[in-house]
């Protein structure tokens, strides 16, 4: 059906390809780790949105999309952590279908192509994240049936791509909708292209017809346009994410490393100064190449054009686990930059350094393998999660079983509980719902948001607080206590310390005072 539809050749290929690489990911690491922020703010809100409340109204959350996806997933696989990863295993798979159909246009040769699967496959991770890479490989895939076939129709379906990425993320539906808007320039300038009316339109049209689902919900679900703009408001004047500054290779600390640690930093840097140097040259190469190479070279050209947007997601917060996520488009262009080449030394050469880079890199900074690593190895129990057994770090699973014990003996089935500010997971994992929209209060809020909160909690009747006393990426500003005083006064004069609940470091049990 696929194929029909979209003329592609080599689509079982492809999906026999995907299927094997995530499920030999899935099935080896996926049961592995836990991660009590990012993930179980994405678990909470497929739970929530399951039982029937509404993303960014009800809940703080991403766009309704991915959530949507995972909830109707949860019917099959189950409501567990472990069911969840089964939901963006099959995203994997989708967002490989993608990768591999495009690197099937650079090499003939199985083997190559294999390679090259494996090292997009591996590229994937944090697993809760899955979507973004999914999302860039889909939209190098649009640009290169856009560049090997300019039409309406095709300028109509990147639009239509551009729409339905905006139902996912609105981040992707930007990088999205620039990349291909910046593909229909390339090709308009090489005079392949419809009448420029007639593409304007087609790809107009396209936008509003794959965002319909969005646009669905902003007319007909109460509330949900009220707040997807406030979302946007507080995005753009508060924050989007937590900046870090971009790790240049010399700010890399070499001193004391040795052998196979020096390699790994040095690696490190390397994968962030290649998009540096890459990108420029891949957007000279599409501007000044001669329209009848366009579509020789449409893997090339469409890899730049969307890695050049949807890097901006690594360059906010530029750490490894957002380089992760937007690095896809990249290995694609090294891929057509090596693979391009009729020299097989070079072929070979390109290929070796692409997959070196990945084993040094990737062992390092993917938690579920770092025990892959040499002298990494660390001890791992099996740790029950909410009816799932996970394979865990053993300190992670003695401080788990600590909060445990804590919650469960204090915390009735019926009380409410307040996390904050940032361990979501716990909510699913003990069966709560959070009394208040934020799961993340991490940003400062303004005086009237942090009364709302607390206006919430009262009117929640919130007995119980777990909270947790740290700072973020070492930022005193953003600790609780600094970047949200008026709930932090709230909390702790309403609250008290609940003294006969041992809890790791930085945790606190409150209960609320006796009236």
């Amino acid at each position: 059906m696929f194929e029909r539809l979209t003329g592609e050749r080599g689509v079982p290929l492809a999906f026999a390809l995907a299927v094997f690489l995530s499920s030999a990911l899935y099935f080896l690491f996926g049961d592995r780790h836990l991660d009590l922020a990012d993930e179980g703010f994405l678990w909470y809100g497929v739970l929530r949105t399951r039982a029937g409340e509404i993303p960014l109204r009800d809940f703080q959350s991403y766009e309704p999309g991915r959530y949507y996806w995972s909830a109707a997933w949860s019917f099959v696989f189950g409501q567990g952590i472990l069911g969840l990863r089964a939901s963006l295993a099959i995203v994997q798979v989708l967002g490989l279908v993608f990768g591999i159909l495009v690197c099937r246009r650079l090499t003939g040769n199985v083997v190559w192509l294999i390679t090259c699967a494996a090292i997009l496959s591996v590229w994937m991770f944090p697993r809760h994240k899955l979507f973004e890479p999914g999302m860039a490989m889909a939209a190098v895939w649009v640009a290169v049936r856009l560049i090997e076939a300019p039409s309406a129709r095709r300028v109509f379906q990147a639009g239509l791509f551009a729409g339905f990425a905006a139902w996912v993320g609105r981040n992707h539906g930007l990088y999205s909708a620039l990349a291909l808007i910046a593909t229909v320039a390339i090709l308009f300038r090489a005079a392949r292209l419809p009448p420029l009316g007639v593409a304007v339109r087609s790809f107009a049209v396209g936008v509003v017809a794959g965002s319909s689902p969005l646009w669905g919900m902003l007319v007909l679900v109460p509330g949900f346009a009220v707040a997807f703009h406030e979302s946007i408001v507080f995005n753009v004047t508060r924050a989007v994410n937590l900046p870090l500054p971009y790790p240049w290779p010399w700010r890399f600390d070499l001193q004391g490393r040795h052998g196979l640690d020096l390699l790994a930093a040095l690696g490190m840097a390397a994968v962030f100064v290649l998009p540096v140097l890459l990108y420029p040259a891949g957007l000279v190469a599409a501007v000044r190449m001669p329209p009848p190479h366009l579509r020789q070279r449409a893997p090339l050209v469409a890899a730049t054009l969307v890695g050049i947007f949807v890097f901006h997601h690594a360059s906010v917060r530029s750490e490894i686990l957002h380089l992760a996520q937007a690095i896809h488009p990249l290995l694609i262009l090294m891929f057509a930059m090596v693979l391009a080449s009729p020299r097989a030394v070079v072929r070979v050469f390109g290929i070796v350094m692409i997959g070196g880079l990945t084993v040094l890199v990737v062992p390092n900074a993917n938690v579920w393998v770092t025990h892959l690593w040499p002298g990494r190895q660390t001890p791992v129990v099996e740790h029950d999660v909410a009816g799932h057994r996970l394979q865990l770090p053993a300190a992670q699973a003695a401080d788990l079983t600590l909060i445990e014990t804590a919650i469960r003996s204090h915390v009735g089935t019926a009380d409410t509980l307040f996390v904050a500010p940032t361990r979501p997971t716990f909510y699913p994992m003990f069966g709560k719902v959070s009394p208040v929209w934020w799961l993340y209060i991490l940003f400062p809020l303004s005086d009237a948001a942090q009364h709302a909160t607390i206006a919430r909690l009262e009117a929640a009747g919130v007995r119980w607080v777990l909270l947790l006393d740290e700072t973020v990426d070492g930022r005193e500003d953003l600790r609780l206590r600094n970047s949200n005083p008026l709930v932090f006064s709230y909390l702790t004069g309403t609250f008290v310390d609940v003294d006969d609940a041992p809890l790791p470091p930085n945790y606190r049990l409150l209960r609320r005072r006796a009236p």
